[in-house]
């Protein structure tokens, strides 16, 4: 089972992953992230996954894909009588190097990659509180692109916050593609100190 407050391309996905799981899931996209370290007392765990993604920057238009975008995922089971499961997204931006802005856009996800990393989410949570039946490891495949620049930090969200997992590592990064606009939805809260029982 699942509901929660998380833009519908993403929570039609989740709720298909949490339909064999005993307990009810919730999926909000949230605006950042505390450090894992800072709220792992309150039962939270961290899952990072990356994907091919799209931006578009919304002062000069210019488009472009990249093979470096992340979702960071924190999720939690809580215990007792009203036994409910939680997950946080966050979905880390980018800034435009053609016109060297300094605001992080929006990803914009192909419907594929959300389900692998969608996928890849359900086999951790079922690793770690339920049968483990799924085993093997996460789906890390990625759409092909034409990459036509390096990576860089400066420009990158999750980087400047310390989650891209090749950090220091320049990696071919930009290309222009098209892709449809959509705007997704985020939800505030300090919510990682809360009990979880709605």
């Amino acid at each position: 089972m699942a509901s929660g407050g998380a833009p519908r391309e993403w929570s039609g996905i989740f709720a298909e992953i949490c339909e064999e799981f005993p307990d009810r899931w919730t999926l909000t996209k949230v605006p950042s992230l505390p450090d894992i370290s800072e709220i792992s007392q309150y039962g939270w765990k961290q899952f990072k996954d990356t994907a091919k993604v799209m931006f578009r920057c919304r002062r000069c238009k210019h488009k472009w894909t990249s093979v470096k975008g992340q979702v960071i995922f924190h999720y939690r089971l809580t215990r007792g009588p009203r036994k409910k499961g939680q997950v946080k997204m966050f979905l880390p931006g980018q800034a435009c190097q053609a016109c060297n802005s300094t605001i992080f856009e929006p990803s914009k996800w192909y419907n594929d990659q959300r389900v692998k990393v969608m996928e890849n989410l359900q086999q951790k949570l079922d690793e770690k509180f339920y049968t483990m039946s799924y085993g093997g490891r996460p789906n890390q495949s990625r759409r092909s692109a034409n990459m036509t620049s390096n990576h860089r930090e400066d420009l990158c969200e999750a980087c400047q916050l310390g989650f891209c997992p090749r950090k220091n590592q320049e990696e071919e990064e930009y290309s222009e593609e098209e892709y449809s606009d959509h705007e997704e939805e985020c939800s505030h809260g300090r919510w990682w100190s809360s009990s979880g029982l709605e």
